[in-house]
């Protein structure tokens, strides 16, 4: 590892604020790297008056950048193309709307255009030569992809929930509800399937039960279901004592 010399240092605090830093490195005989590791080490900081973006230039990019590419930009100001890309997300500066359409205009298809293979068979636009390479990659009849899953394929839903695939091409059910109808039959419209134990994968059929959605929402997605029975009980209770003291209220009123 090299060090750096008293006069190594002397220089680097001396030049660092203003000198061309890849020139500067090169005379230290130290990487960029180096030179700006050891800069921020002594905490020396680059002078303001040598910063690329100054306010000539930036008035030059906000004229620009509506109505010019980025290489353009660039061209013309003496930069690379991210350093404007850089700059202007920074300033939040935006292409016109005509310069944008003009530019995707230039791969539109004119009015009334037609492909050249419109209406024509292979064999009357490709070589047979083209035909040939054709061939290596065209799928053959009867082919079946590498992640084509069989029927009785089953996969795990975001939600925990089990699906097993019952018909092609993709055609999946949800495994706790076939396996319900398996031993009871159909489900009623407007009835769910649910879980014991709250383990979505346990699809044992003395797991599950049926519930219609409306008791569903009243017990368990209500706000006290969260409870224990014995809380529940109270809340109950409560809600019932506050109606009859309403009612009271309201008739002393009367």
């Amino acid at each position: 590892m090299k060090t750096w010399t008293g006069e190594q240092l002397a220089i680097l605090d001396s030049e660092y604020p203003t000198a061309d830093l890849k020139e500067l490195a090169r005379r230290l005989d130290k990487t960029l790297s180096a030179v700006k590791t050891k800069a921020l080490i002594r905490k020396l900081r680059r002078s303001p008056r040598i910063s690329f973006w100054n306010s000539e230039r930036l008035d030059k990019l906000k004229k620009l950048y509506p109505n010019h590419t980025n290489e353009e930009i660039a061209q013309i100001l003496g930069t690379t193309y991210s350093a404007v890309n850089g700059i202007a997300f920074k300033l939040r500066l935006f292409k016109s709307k005509e310069f944008k359409f003009q530019c995707a205009s230039k791969s539109f298809f004119p009015k009334g255009h037609q492909p050249m293979n419109k209406g024509r068979k292979q064999t009357e636009y490709m070589s047979e030569e083209q035909l040939a390479k054709t061939k290596a990659t065209r799928f053959k009849k009867g082919h079946i992809p590498k992640n084509h899953k069989p029927v009785g394929y089953e996969r795990i839903t975001r939600d925990g929930y089990i699906e097993v695939k019952t018909a092609e091409p993709n055609v999946f059910e949800l495994k706790h509800r076939l396996v319900w109808i398996e031993h009871n039959g159909e489900i009623p419209p407007g009835y769910n399937i649910q879980f014991k134990d709250g383990n979505r994968q346990n699809v044992s059929i003395e797991n599950l039960y049926m519930i219609s959605r409306s008791e569903q929402l009243k017990k368990e997605n209500s706000l006290y279901a969260r409870y224990p029975e014995d809380v529940q009980y109270l809340i109950k209770l409560k809600g019932a004592l506050n109606r009859q003291i309403n009612k009271a209220t309201k008739k002393n009123e009367s």
